[in-house]
């Protein structure tokens, strides 16, 4: 695509350490989300936990699965009163519009949370006007 290919350039040791250090975030945050995917376990406590490792790898769609039904048993199974669930549902919001901010590609995961029967942006169950309008509003309560 008239793009020349430039050849890539070594590591520095410090960039290095940097890129194994974050590694290794990614492999214990990411274990530790499916260990409690794999147990069904769903408290309101692991959100800020499913942030740090969308922020961290946000093509992991497993993570985003898992905040999901996170998100979906929290609200639906809540014993707390309404404002419990409002402050739940802002943070969650704020969460994914920060995600949404720092990677935009992350937004077809982030609508799947919002919207969990859209899959996909322009199917049969809705255009990508009226998810984003949607979203938009939603955000913007």
């Amino acid at each position: 695509h008239g793009r020349k290919k430039e050849p890539k350039k070594e590591l520095t040791p410090q960039e290095v350490k940097e890129r194994d250090e974050k590694l290794q975030m990614i492999k214990s945050v990411n274990s530790q989300l499916l260990e409690l995917r794999a147990q069904k376990l769903y408290k309101k406590e692991f959100l800020d936990l499913t942030f740090k490792a969308l922020k961290l790898s946000s093509d992991f769609y497993t993570i985003w699965q898992y905040q999901k039904e996170l998100t979906e048993v929290v609200i639906l199974t809540s014993e707390s009163n309404l404002q419990d669930r409002y402050s739940f549902i802002q943070k969650e919001l704020q969460g994914l519009l920060m995600l949404i901010i720092e990677n935009p590609k992350s937004y077809l995961e982030a609508q799947t949370v919002v919207y969990p029967g859209r899959s996909k942006v322009g199917s049969s169950n809705g255009n990508k006007a009226e998810v984003a309008n949607s979203c938009n509003r939603a955000w913007t309560m």
